[in-house]
């Protein structure tokens, strides 16, 4: 958890603060809209790499 967010509470919020689609937010990220849909909500975390493109963005 980050503070008193899951995984998928706090990606959504920040998507939804850069004012991005799911598909735009999967395009920056370099996955697909499928895995970030499962990531937000609540499903197996990111790959490294998708962890490590996520963190550059923050």
């Amino acid at each position: 958890m980050i503070g008193d967010k899951t995984f998928a509470e706090s990606l959504r919020m920040w998507r939804s603060q850069m004012g991005w689609s799911q598909s735009r937010a999967a395009s920056e990220l370099a996955c697909s809209v499928r895995t970030l849909q499962g990531w937000e909500a609540g499903r197996p975390c990111a790959h490294e790499a998708s962890i490590r493109k996520l963190m550059s963005l923050l």
